[in-house]
């Protein structure tokens, strides 16, 4: 969970490699952020587990990630209210960005959209579909009959740029903020519906 160490995940790439059935997966704050930002000011807000890692842990992972060695960009939603935060709980809140966060995937990193589909649906929804109650016909991750119709429209030219005031988490707080994405949130559906 959370997996943070570039140098740790030559181990899992082996196991893999092996046969090994292993998974893993890495949060947009380990792929965006890594030591070099933390302050005295900042650093009760960045309080983590696992911790910030260095550039060359964060770049690592990017590559895995583009390779296909991680299997799930996974949210490490802690919405820790700012009090909270201030006394030194570790957490934070990334659902709220989750889907602009792919977007600097897609046009910073250049992460495959074939990488995106995986990790953001497929993989995630193959792991949780057996376990979905039958509301959900056969569950998520694919866009076929059958599926329940979650998704979200990307528009990969319009940048947003996240403010506070866009903070849906109860934390109300996120570590984007003011930050510009290369793309925006056209639309979302969950069951079929159009939310937004």
């Amino acid at each position: 969970c959370h997996y943070s160490s570039g140098e740790g995940l030559q181990k899992i790439i082996a196991a893999k490699k092996r046969g090994v059935k292993v998974t893993c997966e890495v949060t947009p704050t380990h792929l965006f952020f890594d030591r070099s930002v933390l302050t005295e000011e900042n650093h009760k807000w960045f309080q983590m587990n696992p911790p910030l890692r260095y550039e060359t842990d964060k770049n690592i992972l990017l590559q895995a990630f583009k390779d296909g060695w991680i299997d799930y960009l996974a949210t490490d939603h802690a919405p820790h209210s700012i009090e909270e935060k201030l006394k030194g709980i570790s957490g934070i809140s990334q659902l709220d960005t989750y889907s602009l966060f792919v977007t600097h995937l897609i046009k910073n990193e250049n992460v495959s959209l074939q990488r995106i589909v995986e990790t953001c649906a497929k993989k995630p929804g193959d792991f949780v579909n057996p376990y979905l109650p039958k509301e959900f016909g056969k569950g998520f991750g694919e866009i076929k009959e059958g599926y329940s119709a979650n998704f979200t429209v990307l528009n990969l030219a319009k940048p947003t740029t996240f403010t506070k005031q866009m903070v849906k988490s109860k934390s109300g707080w996120s570590p984007f903020e003011n930050h510009t994405f290369p793309g925006s949130i056209e639309a979302v559906y969950f069951k079929g519906r159009l939310l937004k």
